[in-house]
């Protein structure tokens, strides 16, 4: 059997029939198009191919190489990665010859995907891997998640609670609204790339997929932190969080991880999902406080794969050439494919 694209419908169709370790938020189809609200060069992409009741799932973004007649793929915000229910190493391999050879004749060059730690995609992408980062998850099966934390993670806690604020789980409208302005705010304060200022489209379009939840800490009516938690599968994720200086001085970031942790203990969950580091460093500060919650870590890998070698391969010499004192392929492929 070939590969097939689907349509949007089509593929919420069958993403709502896969068991419940494949239904991470993030992979979803209706995650997937909600994010590809970012931009309209962003078009989102669904692939399935199928042998029997043998199946190989990919969801993600394409949009066009600059100046160019060629395609690329890229992860939606946050991570990908192929789904199977199956690890017969024939049928893997068809499936991804298959995928290979579809875009070759499709014109997508290239493919940079950032993995989703929680998936074993170890037979499912037979692309280019390659460790980046440690993530962190917070067990929700544990008995008693506060004693589960470091010491100063408790003590943040307790110090946000003797500071009386207050959190609230919300889906009001004027919440959410004021969330998209809250979160922005904060990435001015901290001199955050423009391309982290979502639009208020965006944010209503991730909280219309039903499976995000606001959280809200509030100190004398004032929001001093909130974030966004998505819910799927077994997993909470942590998506997008903001907080004030106040906030941050009284452990209001803490109290807000710990109540979406309460959240997804009260839901059945097993994991929530933190995520890393804004980079690899090993002693990176937003690691070392996400690693305050939890000891539970899990690779993050980003995955490669070149569909067109000769033409990337001009791309790139052409690059460098014009570029001569920054030859990296980085360089070349934050340039070319969004990275």
């Amino acid at each position: 059997m070939t590969l097939h694209k689907l349509n949007i419908d089509d593929a919420i169709k069958f993403f709502e029939n896969l068991p419940v370790f494949c239904k991470i938020s993030t992979l979803s189809p209706r995650y997937v198009q909600a994010d590809a609200s970012r931009s309209s060069l962003l078009k989102p992409v669904f692939y399935l191919y199928k042998e029997g009741k043998r199946y190989w799932y990919h969801s993600l973004h394409e949009a066009c190489v600059i100046n160019t007649n060629l395609k690329y793929h890229n992860s939606a915000y946050g991570y990908a990665g192929p789904v199977s229910n199956s690890r017969n190493d024939n049928f893997l391999r068809t499936a991804w010859k298959e995928y290979v050879q579809f875009n070759r004749a499709n014109r997508v060059i290239a493919e940079f995907l950032r993995i989703h730690p929680c998936l074993d995609v170890s037979a499912t992408y037979l692309g280019h891997k390659e460790f980046n980062r440690k993530t962190i998850f917070v067990d929700l099966r544990v008995p008693d998640l506060l004693s589960s934390y470091s010491t100063r993670c408790r003590t943040a806690i307790r110090k946000a609670q003797k500071n009386l604020v207050q959190v609230d789980i919300t889906d009001n409208q004027a919440d959410i609204n004021k969330f998209s302005q809250f979160y922005r705010d904060a990435m001015i304060e901290m001199g955050a790339d423009s391309f982290y200022f979502f639009s208020d489209d965006y944010f209503k379009k991730i909280f219309d997929l039903n499976n995000a939840n606001l959280l809200v800490c509030k100190q004398d009516g004032n929001w001093v932190s909130a974030g966004i938690f998505l819910v799927g599968g077994s997993v909470m994720e942590y998506h997008l969080s903001a907080s004030t200086a106040v906030g941050k001085k009284i452990g209001a970031p803490n109290l807000l991880l710990h109540s979406a942790a309460i959240l997804g203990k009260s839901l059945k969950l097993e994991k929530l999902f933190l995520g890393g580091g804004t980079d690899s460093d090993t002693n990176n500060s937003l690691l070392f406080f996400k690693k305050s919650f939890s000891k539970k870590e899990l690779d993050f890998s980003l995955g490669k794969v070149i569909f067109m070698e000769t033409e990337y391969n001009e791309l790139k010499n052409q690059y460098i050439n014009e570029n001569k004192s920054v030859s990296k392929h980085l360089f070349f492929e934050n340039l070319y494919f969004g990275r």
